[in-house]
């Protein structure tokens, strides 16, 4: 009976405990409120990015508003300074938590981006038709536009035209266009880049399925769709050429064929749209909203200096993560360094899509892990990456690089100081993407458990 009265007090403690506990005791563990079976499992650090707030040993900054989506569908405003989290994409059925969005600068060149009847012109021969205000957008505002083509004789569109450098950096133009279950019309977005030999991507869209096809592009290009709720946010890029193009033209017509991928000026219907962006980059960012002149959205920087878990001879760092795109530069996942990129541990998607994680030493013999996957857009993963002397691994959901570096010095001469999330130390290998958690162990875990901790 004494045994079943301490039992039965000790559960209600443990159970009270448990009512008290606030979002930010989950982001740095409580051995008492963790999921971990033993001791021996138990992280020195665990960042879960899908609560909110961040927790005060994380230093965010960034210096201007940002958006993103959040539980019920709706794009919404975070002010300056304010780290996004969490934030939600749609799959399709539901929207799911992906934590925490960490983005590099961008601009959106795209005037009126939320109004079609100022600025944008008329593409074609006869005027298309606008009617303002019509529908409720994706940020719950009802500022979403309609457009309407009702000639059977001429195309009917907007356009709005830049002066661009003539270099051969990307272009990328966005749109959201309402869903229906019209599939007797098929709008289409474009990109022209005039003036030496000329590059243009051109993509249709099903508004109905959300399928796309590509019609007649030239140069190096990419289109994709993103569902995002009662919305596609359609894409197109395309890469100047250094021949002489400095007339940059984004072109939207609501009814550009009668089938998909196809184009023809008897074709008419309505489209409604909303929030049109031209951003100099190979992939589409978080929206950001213009009215008379373009807007930039400032990097965002997340860092910690409280590094006391960390140990630099053997470790273990786990991060479930997802990429809403894939271009450009390497993109770093965590940077654990001295302050500079002498000494310093990090994951990162490189440019050939494929997970690494490597490890540099100031007296070199450094290391470099590859997995063998390639990341996928918009579907998330969980990277692994384990060190110890002569022994550098990574892993992705739960298979790990066959030919792992066993001949490595770790850095270890000088103090690792700084983490820094979703970048590294100089800024400019911004992850662009989510990141939902970060769990780390101050050992290096065998080979069984980094499977099995990294597993789907």
């Amino acid at each position: 009976m004494r045994l079943r009265t301490i039992f039965a007090t000790a559960l209600a403690a443990a159970v009270l405990a448990a009512a008290q506990w606030s979002t930010t005791d989950a982001l740095i563990v409580r051995p008492a409120w963790n999921s971990f079976t033993t001791s021996t499992e138990q992280p020195a650090l665990d960042l879960d990015f899908r609560l909110n707030p961040l927790h005060d040993d994380i230093s965010f900054t960034r210096a201007s508003a940002a958006m993103c989506f959040n539980s019920a569908g709706t794009l919404t405003t975070f002010a300056s300074g304010a780290a996004r989290l969490p934030c939600y994409t749609f799959d399709g059925s539901n929207w799911i938590n992906r934590g925490l969005l960490i983005e590099e600068a961008r601009t959106n060149l795209c005037l009126q981006s939320e109004d079609l009847s100022t600025t944008w012109v008329d593409a074609a021969v006869t005027s298309v038709g606008i009617s303002t205000n019509t529908t409720v957008a994706p940020d719950g505002n009802t500022t979403a536009d309609t457009l309407t083509d009702n000639s059977a004789v001429n195309f009917e569109g907007l356009k709005q035209t830049f002066t661009v450098a003539n270099n051969s950096t990307s272009w990328t133009a966005t749109a959201y266009i309402k869903k229906d279950s019209d599939e007797t019309r098929f709008p289409e977005l474009q990109i022209i880049l005039s003036g030496g030999t000329q590059q243009r991507v051109n993509v249709s869209l099903n508004t109905s399925t959300g399928a796309i096809l590509e019609r007649s592009s030239t140069g190096q290009t990419v289109v994709s769709v993103q569902d995002a709720g009662d919305y596609w946010r359609l894409r197109v890029t395309v890469d100047n050429n250094t021949t002489g193009n400095v007339t940059l033209e984004v072109f939207l017509f609501p009814a550009a064929g009668i089938t998909l991928g196809t184009i023809v000026a008897s074709a008419t219907g309505s489209i409604i749209a909303w929030g049109l962006a031209l951003e100099n980059a190979a992939s589409p960012s978080s929206y950001i909203s213009t009215t008379t002149t373009a807007v930039t959205r400032a990097i965002d920087a997340a860092t910690m200096s409280d590094v006391a878990w960390l140990n630099q001879s053997e470790g273990t760092i786990l991060i479930e993560a997802s990429l809403p795109a894939l271009a450009g530069p390497a993109n770093y996942l965590i940077q654990i360094d001295d302050g500079g990129s002498f000494d310093r541990l990090f994951l990162l998607g490189d440019t050939d899509d494929k997970l690494k994680f490597n490890t540099t030493n100031s007296g070199g013999n450094n290391a470099s892990s590859a997995a063998a996957d390639s990341l996928v857009v918009g579907t998330p993963f969980k990277a692994i990456g384990a060190y110890a002397q002569d022994d550098v691994v990574v892993g992705k959901d739960g298979v790990l690089d066959s030919t792992p570096d066993t001949s490595v010095d770790l850095p270890t001469a000088d103090t690792l100081t700084t983490v820094r999330f979703g970048d590294s130390h100089a800024g400019d290998r911004t992850w662009n993407g989510y990141i939902a958690r970060i769990t780390y162990w101050n050992r290096r875990l065998g080979d069984v458990r980094l499977q099995d901790k990294s597993a789907p």
